[in-house]
């Protein structure tokens, strides 16, 4: 009489454990770490004028903030720092062309703007953070486009926070590449010293806006 033939091991089958995270997960995590937190762009840093804020009312519908940008060190003059609003839009325009036209020059491409203010007594910036669309404009210029509703202002919201006594807004600007990802060109930043009487403009440039938002009797 034969042996009995052996029976064949258990085949082990081995589960997933449930809080094992996806492959896909982490490399999703990595792509969008890798875009926000890549290597650092070139940052620039300029110094509005304090002495120089203007609020213009161009007509019964348009209201006009500027003020010149200075370089930190020379202070010599080298762009503008403009906030525009009407009944129906508003923009914030960072121009280094020679011109102070208010209609832009021609947008070269279009992406997106990670805005930080630091308040006044921070020592870091961030203390705020607004994302908006950003058009990237010849010769290093940009503009921030907004459309203002009960919920989002986001240019009302800069000129107010500068009103309140911020004292740097960072601009981290992201464009489009050819694989159709942000990526962050440059960082732009304008410090503002301590002025009571120029905060002051930006505020009524905020009441002068909500002004013109409100419809007429």
């Amino acid at each position: 009489m034969s042996a009995p033939a052996p029976r064949p091991a258990p085949r082990r089958t081995s589960r997933p454990s449930p809080f094992a995270p996806s492959r896909i997960l982490i490399a999703a995590a990595l792509a969008l770490a890798a875009a926000c937190f890549g290597a650092p762009a070139r940052a620039q840093t300029y110094v509005a004028d304090e002495t120089a804020w203007r609020l213009d009312r161009v007509g019964r519908d348009l209201v006009v903030l500027r003020t010149p940008l200075n370089t930190v060190n020379r202070g010599s003059a080298v762009g503008l720092l403009m906030f525009v609003c009407a009944p129906s839009s508003s923009k914030l325009v960072v121009s280094f062309s020679d011109s102070n036209s208010l209609r832009s020059a021609g947008v070269v491409a279009r992406g997106s703007a990670a805005i930080s203010v630091q308040e006044a007594g921070r020592r870091q910036a961030g203390d705020r953070q607004i994302m908006a669309g950003a058009n990237m404009l010849p010769g290093g210029s940009f503009e921030i486009v907004d459309i203002p509703s009960e919920t989002t202002n986001v240019v009302g919201s800069v000129a107010r926070f500068i009103a309140s006594g911020a004292r740097q807004v960072t601009f981290s600007l992201f464009g489009g590449s050819s694989s159709g990802q942000f990526v962050k060109d440059r960082v732009v930043r304008v410090r503002f010293p301590e002025n009571a009487e120029a905060e002051a403009l930006p505020a009524e440039f905020q009441i002068a806006c909500l002004q013109l938002a409100r419809p007429g009797p």
